[in-house]
């Protein structure tokens, strides 16, 4: 049997799960919104990924907070976006490093 010329072989398991991981999220994402009532922003959509994805127990928790006390509205996302997100929230809370000293 001969095959396509443009044929380039098998998807890989591992780009199939994470297409499929992708969507499970995206999906999980937009339940977040829905039932939040939250507007689709990026600042939000970002925070509720990272909520999904990303192993930061702060973050879950404030999260978990807001939902729990019917409190996680458009402002109260952004303010937890700016405090766990942001690139000098990370830097933050990211461990020092530490420089190795000849001894």
């Amino acid at each position: 049997m001969e095959l396509p010329s443009n044929w380039q072989g098998a998807t890989p398991v591992s780009d199939i799960l994470s297409v499929e991981f992708q969507l499970l999220m995206f999906d999980r994402v937009r339940t977040l919104l829905v039932s939040n009532a939250l507007p689709p922003t990026p600042p939000i959509y970002e925070l509720l990924w990272r909520y999904l994805t990303v192993n930061d127990h702060a973050l879950a928790y404030a999260v978990d907070l807001a939902i729990s006390r019917r409190a996680l509205d458009a402002t109260k996302a952004t303010a937890l976006h700016r405090k766990h997100c942001t690139t000098s929230a990370r830097d933050r809370d990211r461990p020092a490093a530490t420089a190795l000293q000849p001894g």
